[in-house]
């Protein structure tokens, strides 16, 4: 994947997909443009955080954690509405 094209597929994950994701919880952790490759970390409200590798081939779960276990990832379950 082009590097304008990873970076835009990366800002759109984040910025479009909000059903079932705690607000503001969404960010990229990682590109390489080199590989047309990146990752983005999200905060689920069922209170796990995953980390989503996506290039051209697609998207794969790389990571999974319970907020309890990440002081941080369980700070953004604590978000006022």
């Amino acid at each position: 994947m082009k590097a304008e094209t990873i970076h835009e597929e990366l800002q759109s994950i984040i910025v479009s997909y909000d059903y079932g994701i705690v607000p503001k919880s969404a960010r990229v952790i990682s590109v390489n443009d080199a590989r047309g490759s990146g990752e983005v970390e999200l905060g689920l409200l069922e209170g796990v955080t995953i980390v989503v590798s996506v290039s051209d081939r697609g998207f794969q779960v790389m990571n999974e954690r319970r907020a309890s276990e990440d002081p941080v990832g369980l700070a953004c379950f604590n978000v006022e509405t």
